[in-house]
């Protein structure tokens, strides 16, 4: 088997999930503080999983089977939230590193997400590495994206790179992305958090 930085070097184009080998999203405020303000929107009467879970992404999901309209107020008071938690999101060590050695040397990179694109959008503008980023495949805030575990934004993202699976590869945030990766037919390259160096803590799955 391909060791990571092997299989980087040989995919003309990689694609990175935004939380985890891009940023730390909710450094700042916590994921469970945004989804208690999601949860505000939908009442008391809520399933035990969805009451209780930290992840804004489950409410979401929640609410786009309640009803479109209260998937579109849930949708945009995330897209709200996620807007101002870039202020105090956190830069994964050695990406930056990794991204401009990886365009000098003529791939592209993509940033998958399932965070909004206005957010990502807002982050990578206000900071080096967004002069290496060729494309951003995103949640759209205007419809109900699919998202991750749904192989729907990779696959989107192939499509704007104008190429096929086998030219790309990920490098995965969490076990639902590398999920995603392979009902997209894509390599995934496990981001392992909490390290100095990125590459050195990815390992291919």
């Amino acid at each position: 088997m391909a060791s990571p930085t092997s299989l980087l070097a040989e995919r003309e184009h990689v694609l990175l999930t935004f939380d985890g080998p891009v940023c730390s999203v909710y450094a700042g405020v916590g994921e469970r503080v945004v989804a208690d303000r999601l949860r505000a929107y939908l009442g008391p009467h809520l399933p035990e999983t969805v009451a209780t879970t930290a992840d804004p992404f489950e409410v979401l999901a929640w609410a786009r089977t309640l009803s479109a309209t209260a998937g579109r107020l849930v949708e945009l008071e995330l897209r709200k939230q996620e807007l101002a938690a870039m202020a105090t999101a956190v830069q994964t060590p050695g990406v930056l590193d990794l991204v401009r050695d990886l365009a000098l040397r003529g791939h592209t990179v993509t940033v998958v997400s399932n965070h909004s694109m206005d957010a990502v959008g807002a982050y990578l503008a206000g900071r080096e590495i967004g002069r290496y980023v060729y494309e951003i495949s995103a949640r759209h805030s205007e419809e109900p994206t699919p998202l991750m575990p749904d192989p729907y934004l990779l696959t989107q993202a192939v499509l704007l790179l104008d190429t096929t699976p086998d030219r790309a590869c990920l490098v995965a945030g969490s076990v639902m992305d590398v999920q995603a990766a392979s009902a997209a037919g894509l390599p995934a390259i496990e981001y392992a958090p909490h390290s100095a160096a990125l590459v050195g803590t990815m390992s291919e799955v």
